[in-house]
């Protein structure tokens, strides 16, 4: 590869990677089975939506009616300053150790010196009036899109700004006749990524990491690999 070329994640390449496990952490593709928190480890899944016959589930038909009246706007991926300033806020607020900056987030420690996307991006904007409140953004592949992160104003929490944007981004998928949407992982036993299947429970498919297939999420099916693991790991 000469100096003027860039590797790119995206099309086909960028499926494949999702397919089997695998997501992005600043210009990075990663995969892992469990996560570290205040010194436990927890095992985690990674999910998926088929979306030829997907439907939202009732709360989430309810969340999209609720906030009918905010406006949502598509645009090509670039960091400005109203969403560091939108980013800022958010940090402040979460109750998590997170990066310093969008910018930070997204490139890591190239962000000083290289921020050419390796991924194929897009992003969504929440405007109440003219006035961004929300934001989210996704990579995009040949026939699936990666929810990649969503941060908002605080004072717009009772709208549950994340779960929308999630919604916003299926639909988006949708309409360009994806296959799949990729939300990330859960943890077992640690409720904070939950929230991954509020689209709908029922219609997420799971990776099972042991027959590297993925299946129709069931936490009984993770309570029982879990146990898997941990027997071998004695």
């Amino acid at each position: 590869m000469s100096q003027h070329e860039h590797f790119k994640f995206n099309g086909a390449l960028l499926d494949n990677y999702l397919a089997a496990g695998y997501y992005r952490m600043g210009q990075y593709i990663f995969t892992t089975d469990t996560i570290l928190h205040d010194a436990r480890r927890y095992f985690v899944f990674w999910l998926r939506f088929p979306l030829a016959n997907f439907q939202f589930e009732k709360k989430a038909q309810k969340l999209l009616w609720q906030n009918r009246m905010f406006r949502i706007l598509f645009r090509d991926f670039s960091i400005d300053p109203e969403l560091e300033q939108l980013y800022a806020r958010y940090t402040e607020y979460v109750n998590f150790d997170a990066p310093p900056t969008l910018q930070s987030v997204l490139f890591g420690e190239m962000a000083d010196r290289d921020t050419r996307n390796a991924f194929d991006s897009g992003m969504i904007e929440v405007r109440d009036g003219d006035t961004l409140v929300a934001a989210g953004i996704y990579d995009q592949g040949a026939r699936s899109l990666a929810g990649i992160m969503n941060f908002y104003d605080p004072l717009y929490k009772r709208y549950s700004p994340g779960k929308f944007l999630m919604l916003q981004k299926i639909r988006y998928a949708m309409d360009r006749n994806m296959e799949y949407y990729y939300p990330g992982y859960i943890a077992h036993g640690y409720p904070k990524f939950d929230y991954k299947l509020f689209p709908n429970p029922s219609m997420a498919q799971m990776y099972d990491p042991v027959t590297r297939v993925w299946m129709a999420f069931s936490a009984d099916h993770c309570e029982a690999l879990v146990r898997q693991f941990l027997k071998q790991m004695k």
